[in-house]
């Protein structure tokens, strides 16, 4: 029985993968035609109930790239609208440094510039500044006519801490002890605004710190309510002029802080009356060290201690008006912190008439 011979070398096999292999793309091709357009029907069948989820902003003036017009309303306002940045402002001259300081910051809060830009996101001690925080918080949840009572936790500072001296028992509202928080840097009326606005200091602290992030605060952590020194217990100056800034919102806060005094009765657990009258730890405010020809400091906050140094930051205006910001951190000693701060007012003064005679 004769063997079957192939003739024709595999050609007939590879015409029938061939044939296979063009059957099956174009049953590919159609299935690629035919899948966008069933899902095209099932798509709008399912939403032509729907309104459609969002506006197409690409035709807003904000969002074109050909021009300049920026238009705000009805959607958020972008978050540094209105602050200076944290470096040297664009064609701004790089001014000498400020000597004998960890950082210091100089802003324009009418143009917006930043005229002073040394170390402000190195992060630094704050001491007292820290009260700043706890003012702003104080306005912003505290209720100014609330009575609030010195508990024993209240008094837990160390014994050379600054304090009004207040005893257990002792009570006065939420009003008085922002004044003497912030005119006479009271330690104790610190603790006193956090146990009431946080339940405790601790939970007060966490506060802090959640509030400084939603400023835009990112080199800030706060454990107190009054800045005693700790090592987890940090800002940065430019955090600090943030802070600032958001508390100077609050009329009542650049109020307190012009006064060079501040006296008000309270009463003690007998309620029997005590008043105590203080003198603002800011000596521009006092009256004792005067501030440049050409301007006037609104008021500020000052802090000290050992391992942070002389801070302050106050806000000022020129006699044209215009206001500034300026902070220092961590100056030596209290003598060349005014000094410094006094170099930068008068550099106020010098950017203030030139912007007026441009």
């Amino acid at each position: 029985m004769s063997g079957v011979k192939c003739t024709n070398n595999g050609t007939e096999s590879r015409s029938i993968v061939n044939t296979d292999i063009r059957r099956t793309g174009r049953r590919l091709k159609w299935t690629l035609l035919l899948v966008p357009a069933v899902m095209a029907v099932l798509l709008s069948g399912c939403s032509r109930n729907y309104a459609q989820a969002y506006e197409d902003n690409m035709n807003q003036p904000a969002f074109r790239l050909v021009t300049r017009e920026v238009d705000y309303a009805g959607r958020a306002e972008p978050f540094a609208r209105d602050l200076c940045l944290c470096v040297l402002t664009e064609g701004e001259e790089e001014p000498a440094a400020v000597k004998d300081v960890g950082a210091a910051g100089l802003f324009d809060l009418q143009g917006l510039r930043t005229l002073q830009a040394q170390n402000l996101t190195e992060r630094l001690y704050p001491a007292s500044t820290t009260k700043i925080m706890t003012a702003y918080l104080a306005l912003k949840y505290g209720d100014m006519s609330k009575t609030l009572t010195v508990k024993k936790s209240t008094l837990d500072l160390p014994w050379d801490a600054q304090q009004l001296g207040l005893n257990v028992g002792d009570h006065m509202t939420m009003e008085q002890a922002l004044h003497y928080l912030l005119v006479f840097s009271a330690n104790d009326c610190a603790n006193l605004i956090a146990e009431d606005i946080g339940g405790s200091q601790e939970g007060f602290a966490k506060l802090m710190t959640e509030e400084a992030k939603a400023l835009g605060c990112v080199d800030t952590r706060f454990v107190n309510a009054h800045g005693l020194h700790s090592k987890k217990h940090y800002t940065t100056a430019y955090d600090l002029y943030l802070i600032f800034h958001a508390a100077l919102q609050y009329d009542e806060f650049s109020e307190i802080i012009n006064m060079p005094s501040y006296s008000t009765a309270f009463r003690d657990k007998d309620n029997n009356i005590r008043n105590i009258r203080v003198e603002a730890t800011d000596v521009y405010v006092k009256g004792d060290i005067k501030a440049p020809k050409g301007i006037k400091v609104i008021g500020g906050k000052t802090g000290w201690t050992d391992e942070a140094g002389s801070n302050l930051i106050i806000c000022s205006v020129t006699d044209s008006g215009r206001e500034y910001i300026s902070v220092i951190m961590k100056a030596k000693d209290y003598d060349k912190l005014y000094d410094r701060m006094s170099d930068l007012l008068k550099r106020a003064v010098a950017d203030s008439e030139a912007q007026a005679e441009e």
